[in-house]
């Protein structure tokens, strides 16, 4: 089943219905089922409307060029089965490569939704090198999801620390999207160890985004 996400209609009825979103950035290079794993767990955890992928066009912090952009995104697409996951263009429309600037644009042209960043630990690590990274926790809450072997150095990181006040305890997770920014908290969730890098190092997907004769049927 495909559950194309034409941003292009949706922007001309940004304010048609009010909708708790969560948003889950990154190359997606390639895609995979752990992010349709850590996506599930979100919808029902947090009680969501629908997540959007933000497909970035670039990584500004990864030297190494992913994929074509529409090699990724076709390939998200035959992962997808839940029809509140939805694959956005919108980075790709708006030539933006920065999670600032995406949350910003969102935000005004969807200014009845309402907002939550969903990223991984090993995110929360490096987020701190991210443009405006202080923007970012004070303008959206935040749900960090479980990576194996992440969670103790997220949770160590120059960012957890920063926004130690503004932590919420996981137990109470389910009501953070009722919480005003700064807010965010770490989901100790089931763990699916898999990642797009181990992909690469594997060769099951190269720089031109085609699956290798290695792959496995269920991504």
């Amino acid at each position: 089943m495909n559950h194309k996400f034409d941003i292009r209609t949706e922007l001309e009825m940004p304010n048609a219905v009010n909708r708790i979103v969560g948003l889950l950035g990154g190359s997606f290079d390639p895609p995979h089922s752990g992010h349709v794993h850590i996506s599930n767990l979100a919808l029902r955890l947090l009680d969501l409307d629908e997540i959007w992928w933000l497909i970035s066009p670039g990584n500004p912090l990864k030297v190494a060029k992913p994929a074509s952009y529409n090699q990724r995104y076709e390939k998200a697409q035959t992962l997808i089965r839940n029809p509140k996951i939805k694959v956005s263009e919108f980075e790709y429309l708006y030539g933006i490569t920065h999670s600032c600037e995406t949350i910003l644009k969102l935000k005004q042209k969807y200014s009845n939704h309402c907002f939550i960043w969903l990223m991984g630990s090993d995110n929360l690590v490096q987020i701190s090198q991210w443009k405006e990274w202080r923007w970012i926790f004070e303008n959206i809450t935040i749900v960090v999801l479980s990576r194996a072997g992440f969670d103790i150095p997220g949770l160590a990181s120059r960012a957890a620390k920063t926004y130690s006040k503004y932590y919420l305890p996981s137990c109470n997770s389910n009501h953070i999207v009722f919480q005003e920014p700064p807010a965010w908290t770490l989901i100790k969730t089931p763990i699916k160890d898999i990642s797009s890098t181990k992909f690469r190092k594997m060769g099951l997907w190269n720089s031109k985004g085609c699956s290798t004769s290695k792959q496995p049927q269920k991504l």
